[in-house]
């Protein structure tokens, strides 16, 4: 019998099953072979989420430490990175030391800060991240106006942000790049735009703006690029002396926020409505109707009450004669403003034989006006001097008092500087480095001759109707060669029977410029 061997076929999805469970078996087995080990892991310590420090002044110092989990603590086995990041795309390495040392002269702005570990055995980068905020010095402080060593114009700073910190040699390093001489001011034209919010520095060479956040300018950066008079006016020899309003609180609050007006050093005054928001000038108001060509040169003063400007005063040198302008917008001249029978005085200086030598806006509110009259001094030929007293809105303004000056104000007549306080019938001068204080208070006149500054030149003095005007505060720059040019502020008594000054803690500042002028600063935007 012949025997018969039966095939049998293996079906190929079965087949395929059986392989993949057969490998999957293989690579489960082999999963026990494999030998895992533990990294060296970082963690940063000493980190704070947000950082901040002022440019040009600060250094930014973080000391971050850190330990790792095989205790490997040596530096030598890690890079240091610290990166700068701005925005999406734009970085920048500042360092790369464990501990950050970074003298800080970036842009001000919002920026995150990066720091970096990279294990040199692994590659591994470890890294933490914060918030910096760089802000500016020139924020808030005193501006002081003044000469450098050199006899040169310059500008400077009492930064007060923080601690209180002298920034000097500001237009050296403006990129004005051009020799300045006679300083006359150094003040923030305040406003609601950016194109209003500008530092201007005013000297017989010329006046220049300055970027109010980092105090940089250029040669190109001059009052000509707000000019745009129809007369004919060359611009280029247009300097800004005086801008108004000022500054009238320690936030930055000025007179007005809807006007602002400009005398230069030919005498020409330019007002704008602030919400012009490119701030341009045309042209001067310096002008009457009744000889609408000619232009009337202002003496360097413009008079108004400086806790609310809405209209101002002139003096106009030619005819010695007090002008007002009646309004600041949509004005193009101004008018003679009218005398009255029974007047203390006339506003034609000129009819009584007299010159306007100086004049001053205060925070005096006698006839009620609370937001500030104005005093102005005169004198005739045979050197008798006048005080006027006066509201100085342009739009019927209001004469207050005339007193003449006794003989018993020595030099009164040839003063170098005054100063009107705001509280007291008192006035400040200065006559070949002494300091003498004169009550002008009818029938109880009196003379007081302060010797506080023995040895030293006085180069101003000046009340504080800006930063803390309600104080009676008069500031008094001197100038030696041993402490160079020095800053104090005063408090004016209130004892009426006396004349005292008493200095403020803490308010002497040495080793400055020799200062013309003084000037707050403060942002309120």
């Amino acid at each position: 019998m012949k025997t018969t061997k039966t095939k049998y076929s293996l079906n190929p999805s079965l087949g395929m099953l059986i392989a993949g469970f057969l490998l999957v078996q293989g690579c489960a087995k082999d999963l026990g072979n494999y030998s895992y080990q533990d990294i060296n892991e970082l963690e940063i310590n000493n980190w704070q989420d947000n950082y901040s420090a002022l440019t040009d002044v600060d250094t930014l110092r973080i000391s971050p430490t850190f330990s790792s989990t095989f205790n490997i603590n040596d530096s030598t086995n890690y890079d240091f990175r610290w990166v700068l990041k701005e925005g999406a795309f734009k970085q920048d390495t500042i360092g790369r030391a464990g501990h950050l040392n970074f003298p800080v002269k970036i842009p001000t702005g919002n920026y995150t800060l990066q720091y970096r570990i990279t294990d040199k055995n692994t590659g591994i980068v470890f890294f933490k991240l914060a918030n910096l905020t760089i802000g500016t010095p020139y924020n808030r402080g005193i501006l002081l106006t003044g000469e450098d060593k050199q006899g040169n114009a310059e500008a400077a700073m009492l930064s007060m942000i923080k601690d209180t910190v002298y920034m000097d040699a500001m237009i050296k390093n403006s990129g004005i790049n051009k020799t300045l001489k006679g300083p006359k001011h150094f003040f923030y034209g305040a406003g609601i735009y950016e194109g209003h919010k500008l530092m201007w520095f005013t000297s017989e060479s010329g006046s220049y703006y300055l970027d109010r956040k980092t105090m940089k300018s250029s040669p190109s950066s001059t009052l000509s690029n707000f000019l745009l008079p129809t007369d004919p006016i060359n611009v280029q020899q247009e300097y800004l002396e005086i801008m108004a309003p000022q500054i009238i609180d320690n936030i930055g609050k000025t007179g007005d926020e809807s006007y602002k007006v400009v005398l230069t050093n030919t005498g020409n005054i330019y007002t704008t409505y602030t919400s012009l928001s490119s701030g341009m000038f045309y042209n001067p108001v310096n002008r009457v109707s009744n000889n609408f060509e000619k232009l009337l040169p202002a003496a360097p003063y413009l008079m108004y009450p400086i806790g609310s400007m809405s209209t101002m005063m002139w003096y106009d040198r030619t005819n010695d004669q007090f002008m007002a302008i009646t309004a600041l917008l949509g004005m193009d001249r101004s008018t003679y403003p009218a005398d009255k029978a029974g007047d203390p005085f006339s506003w034609n200086a000129q009819s009584e034989g007299k010159k306007l030598r100086y004049a001053e806006n205060t925070f005096n509110k006698d006839g009620g006006f609370n937001n500030g009259n104005t005093f102005a001094i005169v004198k005739n030929d045979a050197g008798r001097c006048n005080i006027y007293k006066f509201h100085a809105r342009g739009s019927n303004p209001v004469k207050l008092a005339n007193y003449a000056v006794k003989a018993i104000a020595v030099n009164f007549d040839q003063a170098e500087q005054y100063a009107f306080s705001s509280t007291r019938t008192v006035v400040f001068y200065t006559y070949q480095n002494k300091l003498y204080a004169y009550d002008y208070n009818p029938g109880n006149e009196r003379m007081y001759e302060l010797d506080l500054f023995a040895g030293k030149e006085i180069t101003m003095i000046k009340f504080d109707t800006q930063q803390n005007p309600t104080q009676n505060s008069l500031y008094v720059a001197t100038y030696d060669p041993t402490n160079d040019g020095t800053l104090q502020r005063f408090v004016l008594d209130a004892d009426p029977n006396t004349v005292k000054l008493n200095p403020v803690p803490d308010a002497k500042w040495e080793k400055l410029i020799r200062i013309k002028d003084v000037n707050w600063k403060a942002e309120r935007y």
